[in-house]
């Protein structure tokens, strides 16, 4: 219950900063991308601040023995990335960059635009063929 409950807190933490940012507009997005146009900043202090806060905690943690939710901390082993994990790294990049709309604010932003519902629509279609299928192999 513990668990859940953070991990929702969490998530609703992260949609409010991006609400704020305004990461849920993809003009945003691509104004964030556009270089030699008009170049949009706000994307950039989002991700700097994210780091920033991650790298904070990241030293809490670290003095810690044990997580305060888990038995155990788990980190990436060797051999991670994977090139099967770099590949959709670059096809979610690639798709972000060029939509100008990411999943999670996707799902947010379908109640009040039929073009990005219908992208979440589509994306959870795809999310549920490749957990029927491909991630079984």
């Amino acid at each position: 219950m513990t668990r859940g409950l953070t991990a929702f807190l969490a998530g609703v933490i992260f949609a409010v900063g991006l609400g704020v940012a305004r990461l849920t507009l993809p003009q945003t997005i691509q104004g964030g991308l556009d270089f030699f146009g008009a170049w949009d900043p706000r994307m950039f202090v989002s991700l700097f601040t994210g780091m920033a806060v991650f790298a904070i905690f990241r030293l809490l943690v670290a003095r810690r023995t044990a997580p305060l939710l888990a038995d155990r901390f788990r980190l990436p082993q060797p051999g991670w990335p994977t090139p099967r994990m770099l590949v959709g790294a670059t096809l979610f990049g690639a798709a972000w960059g060029f939509s100008g709309i990411c999943p999670g604010p996707s799902l947010v932003s379908a109640l009040t635009s039929f073009p990005v519902a219908a992208f979440a629509v589509a994306m959870l279609i795809g999310v549920f063929a490749y957990e029927r299928g491909l991630a079984k192999r």
